[in-house]
């Protein structure tokens, strides 16, 4: 599974979502989930339809998720963050901050091979320091 924390208001959220979406095409009958976690509070919650009809994504949206879920699963306070979680419900690696091109499919294919081959770093951090 690949799991996206997101919200409508976040600039990076928004660049990183066309390859979200094409890598979830890629990777569709392949036995691999992605599922974007919406934060956005209830004054933003009006927002996700459009933004989930413009960028065409078509993977099922988590609506009401929270800091406290993204805490809980180790993926920070921020978004975006993605987390890759194997089929034991295991979070193998977190992406922390907006993605780059082959990140994501670095981290499947890893999984899709049951983790044979070259290990992808677990943490990667594209935060700005503040």
């Amino acid at each position: 599974m690949v799991l996206n924390f997101w919200a409508t208001w976040c600039g990076p959220c928004n660049a990183e979502m066309p390859m979200l979406v094409q890598a979830a095409n890629s990777y569709s009958g392949r036995n691999v989930v992605f599922i974007g976690a919406s934060v956005d509070s209830d004054d933003t919650k009006g927002k996700i339809d459009a933004f989930v009809r413009k960028l065409q994504v078509t993977n099922p949206i988590w609506v009401g998720a929270t800091e406290v879920d993204m805490q809980h699963l180790g993926a920070g306070n921020e978004v975006p963050a993605t987390l890759f979680i194997d089929e034991q419900g295991v979070v193998r690696a977190r992406i922390l901050g907006q993605l780059r091109a082959g990140e994501t499919e670095e981290r499947v294919d890893w999984l899709l091979r049951n983790r044979q081959g070259n290990v992808p770093v677990p943490l990667v951090r594209h935060l700005d320091a503040k």
